[in-house]
């Protein structure tokens, strides 16, 4: 079917943003975490058959946005609110707020870079997903101070160990749509590109983003407008990406293949479409 529809490539979630993953993991990490309870068995088998009909497969790992590592792997590896000992959750604790694992914290990272060369060795694509949040001002990162690396530096690092783990596979930084149009500082301390992705994929889906965003002194709004906006968005990334390939995210909705018209208008002619339904037509 994904060929079908024209697709050079299908992605799946490999690892999602409550801490659990959809494969088999090795990792004694995984034991403690338990992050793989739930895992599909035939999951190297399934991607062995997407290879068996022509496609590359890209998997997506939520990255820090984990409550399980963030509670399970140890002291420091949790995001703490203003000070230790006090975890800072992504959202109230009423409305369901969660977590996060700390970037500083080398159990952490070690875990997610052991993810990444497991699906490595499946011969697939990672896509690295950093996440963005509530209230991100108020966090403290036990080992910040003593490490003296920013809390940007920390996540372009992060970017080299994963490409380093995934070898002759390429690596794909998801970040906000609103972080990588320069809406950054709040949520990534600064720009993401320049840290060395192989690609980079800002998600550009209409239905998350905010009801106005600035994007050169100029308000757009992604739901009235959306190829006026994603034709403004997608020269504001080539700006700031320079010579690295972009490929956003985009809602498979019925209205796509003007939202793929406009990106290439501004140059950029690859694309993730996802669709929660998974359900899928060809881009015309």
């Amino acid at each position: 079917v994904a060929k079908q529809s024209g697709a050079s490539a299908v992605m799946i979630d490999a690892k999602d943003t409550d801490g659990t993953l959809f494969f088999p993991s090795a990792l004694e990490q995984v034991k403690v975490t338990g992050a793989a309870e739930g895992a599909y068995s035939n999951f190297a088998q399934a991607i062995q058959k997407i290879h068996d009909n022509g496609l590359p497969v890209i998997a997506r790992v939520q990255c820090f946005r984990d409550p399980l590592a963030a509670r399970r792997l140890g002291e420091g590896s949790a995001v703490c609110y203003q000070r230790p000992g006090t975890l800072w959750l992504d959202n109230s604790a009423d409305k369901g707020g969660k977590p996060w694992a700390n970037p500083y914290s080398e159990t952490v990272q070690s875990y997610l870079t052991g993810l990444i060369g497991e699906l490595t060795a499946m011969e697939i694509d990672s896509i690295v997903q950093f996440p963005s949040g509530y209230a991100l001002n108020k966090t403290y990162y036990i080992g910040e101070s003593e490490s003296g690396v920013s809390r940007n530096d920390v996540l372009k690092n992060f970017v080299a160990s994963a490409k380093q783990a995934a070898g002759s596979k390429n690596v794909i930084l998801m970040q906000s749509g609103e972080g990588a149009l320069g809406g950054g500082e709040s949520q990534y301390h600064g720009s993401l590109f320049g840290s060395g992705a192989d690609v980079y994929a800002p998600d550009l889906r209409l239905s998350g983003l905010k009801g106005s965003i600035t994007i050169g002194g100029e308000s757009f709004s992604p739901a009235k407008d959306p190829s006026v906006f994603l034709a403004a968005a997608g020269k504001q990334l080539k700006a700031a990406a320079g010579n690295a390939t972009l490929m956003p995210l985009l809602n498979a909705s019925s209205d796509v293949s003007e939202q793929v018209a406009a990106l290439k208008a501004a140059g950029i002619e690859s694309y993730i479409l996802y669709n929660e339904g998974g359900s899928y037509t060809a881009v015309q």
